[in-house]
């Protein structure tokens, strides 16, 4: 492969990094943020849903209105945007101000997320896009959380967003060497509504949106509220500990990468959805045991198991809709960050009025739940 397609690779690959990192980097450090902001544990966990509120909503309408946009062009303003968004939250004082810097970056988001996905595809021999988002985004969100916890723990509170911000910046002007490729003219397959009726229309797309729904709210759910769960557990406990939780996410790489080879030997065998989302039912049960490094295994499991069904699901519907695929994947895109937001409702006023282990019960019915769709639908 010649080498300037390597530069492009390795620019694209370090902004999918930085864009995850600083989607992620808050969670950790939540019960540190509530104390900062001098707010409350929902309110403080909207840090991270807010974004995928955002996400949830724009991510349909950003596949489908912005696909005959130049990436290269698109990029080139929303990197910079979300690295001034970064740089401003590491001085604001007043949790209103964090939201909406947090609701505004799910905006260009939603947007950017798109369009790194699709230039990284211009660049790359086909299968090999996926497998470098994937491991750009996960190891991203590995090394935010990490980042931020070590350092907030040693006091040094901007510093995490001033990192974020300058690497993007820093990064920006590479975007430069991408070329500017010409948007595919929609014919009529490609039409919005004829996509939007097809892709509808099939049980499988209603059924895979439902089980990422349901699998990502028990996932952002139950990252979102374990750090305020350990700290009540062991009151002196320091953010890098806290964050040393989330190495877990390892396994999530694991997991996204090699369940595309298990889908295509399985042909997609009902068994396999069954026994990501019952590994995701056994990590609920493990984190309802009141133990640091217990909690550290039922992470990694959470995250392994998720990340398997995401990628099984993915498979799933792109074997289904290949004349909708854009659209198709804004919808569930939709969903997976509509779970996600939902974290911050229900259950988060559960964890908030019944304690940890009621949530557990509600996030273990929601499983049950999906394993019910599965069966039935998939």
């Amino acid at each position: 492969m010649e080498l300037s397609v390597r530069i492009q690779q390795a620019v694209l690959c370090s902004l999918t990094f930085l864009v995850f990192a600083g989607l992620y980097a808050p969670q950790p450090v939540l019960p540190y943020l509530a104390d900062y902001f001098q707010t409350g544990t929902v309110t403080s966990s909207r840090l991270i849903t807010s974004v995928m509120t955002s996400l949830a909503v724009l991510a349909l309408p950003c596949a489908v209105f912005l696909r005959n946009i130049c990436s290269k062009k698109l990029l080139l303003v929303c990197i910079p945007l979300i690295a001034l968004a970064e740089l401003a939250f590491g001085f604001v004082a007043d949790i209103e101000s964090a939201l909406t810097i947090k609701y505004i970056e799910g905006l260009l988001f939603a947007a950017a997320v798109p369009a790194l996905m699709s230039a990284l595809a211009d660049t790359s021999e086909k299968g090999e896009a996926v497998m470098l988002y994937v491991i750009a985004s996960v190891a991203g969100s590995i090394v935010s959380r990490g980042m931020s916890g070590y350092l907030i723990s040693h006091g040094y509170h901007s510093l995490v967003w001033l990192l974020l911000g300058g690497s993007l910046l820093l990064v920006t002007p590479g975007l430069l060497t991408l070329k500017n490729t010409v948007p595919v003219p929609a014919t009529d397959s490609d039409r919005v509504l004829d996509a939007l009726r097809t892709v509808l229309s099939h049980k499988t797309m209603w059924a895979a949106n439902l089980v990422i729904f349901l699998a990502a709210t028990v996932f952002v759910s139950s990252l979102n509220y374990l750090p305020f769960h350990i700290r009540d557990l062991e009151p002196d406990i320091s953010t890098a500990e806290i964050s040393f939780l989330y190495s877990g996410y390892i396994l999530a790489l694991i997991g996204s990468l090699s369940m595309p080879k298990v889908w295509q030997q399985t042909g997609g065998a009902r068994s396999v959805f069954l026994a990501a989302t019952g590994a995701l039912l056994v990590a609920v049960g493990i984190l309802s045991i009141k133990n640091y490094w217990v909690c550290l295994l039922g992470v990694a499991l959470l995250c392994g198991s998720f990340f398997s069904l995401h990628s099984l699901l993915s498979a799933c519907f792109h074997g289904v809709f290949k004349q909708h695929k854009r659209t198709s994947s804004g919808c569930y895109l939709s969903f997976y960050y509509m779970g996600g937001s939902f974290s911050s409702l229900l259950p988060g006023e559960l964890y908030m009025v019944a304690g940890w282990e009621v949530l557990l019960g509600y996030l273990a019915g929601t499983l049950v739940l999906a394993l019910f769709i599965i069966r039935r639908l998939l």
